[in-house]
């Protein structure tokens, strides 16, 4: 069985039990190393979610790699983007 962690809270104020600010990145980076350790192989992320993808490419950085899954808003404008 495969899971996926989500990373909404990684940089931005989200969640119920949230105390009105983001996760600081030594506690995501916390989390991302009990993930792995507990065989969380995906994570879930977005531009929206503030810092959380800067976050996992300074964890990834370090040699700690997860399958990433991020979504993209339809507002981006892939016209200038370089391919």
């Amino acid at each position: 069985m495969n899971f996926i962690l989500g990373t909404a809270t990684f940089g931005t104020i989200y969640g119920i039990a949230n105390d009105k600010r983001a996760l600081s990145e030594r506690s995501a980076f916390q989390i991302l190393q009990e993930a792995q350790r507990s065989g969380i192989g995906f994570l879930d992320t977005a531009p929206s979610y503030g810092q959380a993808e800067e976050i996992i490419g300074k964890f990834h950085s370090q040699a700690n790699t997860f399958e990433v899954i991020s979504k993209i808003s339809d507002v981006y404008d892939f016209s200038s983007a370089k391919l």
